[in-house]
């Protein structure tokens, strides 16, 4: 997926509104996607994962600058691992978050 293709879904999250999304950690099938099986790219996508989580219960309890780094957090893990499904997933949750923030311009870029 290119990068393109990430800032419009993200731009489209931002426009209706949307909660931040958490999807479901899948490691079986992430395990197959990475060379070797390389244990160590899995522990940082969990990792990943479980900021990705903090980050949505910091958004439901109003903590939205702390749940903005957690996400952001997050989404530097994915693109260290090459974890395009769940880049798209934190960007759109940076973007409703810095619309939260009335931040608008930041929610564009995200």
């Amino acid at each position: 997926m290119r990068l393109s293709q990430l800032n419009l879904i993200c731009s489209i999250a931002c426009g209706l509104n949307l909660i931040p999304i958490v999807l479901p950690i899948d490691l079986l099938s992430r395990s197959f996607l990475l060379p070797g099986g390389a244990q160590t790219e899995v522990d940082r996508i969990i990792e990943a994962d479980q900021l990705l989580q903090k980050g949505a219960q910091q958004y439901e309890a109003n903590q939205f600058q702390d749940a903005l780094e957690s996400f952001e957090q997050a989404l530097k893990i994915y693109k260290e691992t090459g974890s395009y499904s769940q880049q798209i997933v934190a960007l759109s949750n940076i973007g409703v978050t810095y619309r939260r923030l009335s931040r608008y311009s930041k929610a564009l870029q995200a």
